[in-house]
């Protein structure tokens, strides 16, 4: 009796050791600010040059139908400036429903892949926290000197550059 008595003194100090050691440890904390990842992120300027190539040749075909729809006002053709009138407003609506499609889902696909390189990153970086600066108050104020943001953004762009395995 008095050696399981024993053994459970030593389990109990132990675990209250292991416990007070874990919570003494100094956690590694950093932050990012997400904005300047999200603009210096390669993917975001891809899509970005996509979506200006979109908005040009939308507004090109907007001027196309612009441009006939004034001469056909000059020549007072009734029906033919109503079919085009219809034309050039449906052209307008599909094109920015598809821009605001896109743009939707650039966003996300830019989001998704930051969050797993940032991630990646983190576990690198041996990290027990990596906070997101957006200037919404998720970190008011900070150390400059837990800024991982711009080796952060070299990370991620590393990464999406296929210069970083895994």
């Amino acid at each position: 009796m008095r050696s399981y008595l024993l053994s459970v003194a030593v389990l109990a100090i132990t675990i209250a050791f292991s416990m007070w050691y874990t919570n003494s440890k100094e956690k590694k904390v950093r932050y990012v600010d997400l904005i300047k990842v999200y603009q210096a992120f390669e993917l975001t300027n891809m899509y970005e040059e996509k979506l200006t190539s979109l908005n040009e040749e939308g507004q090109r075909r907007m001027d196309s139908l612009s441009y006939q729809i004034s001469l056909l006002d000059q020549k007072k053709s009734a029906d033919e400036l109503r079919f085009l009138q219809q034309t050039f407003l449906q052209t307008r609506h599909n094109y920015n429903s598809e821009r605001e499609r896109l743009s939707g889902e650039f966003d996300n696909a830019i989001w998704k892949q930051l969050n797993q390189y940032l991630e990646e990153f983190s576990k690198e970086k041996e990290l027990d926290v990596l906070l997101g600066a957006n200037g919404t108050g998720n970190v008011l104020s900070g150390n400059p000197e837990l800024d991982v943001t711009e080796e952060a953004v070299e990370y991620v762009n590393e990464k999406f550059n296929g210069n970083i395995d895994g």
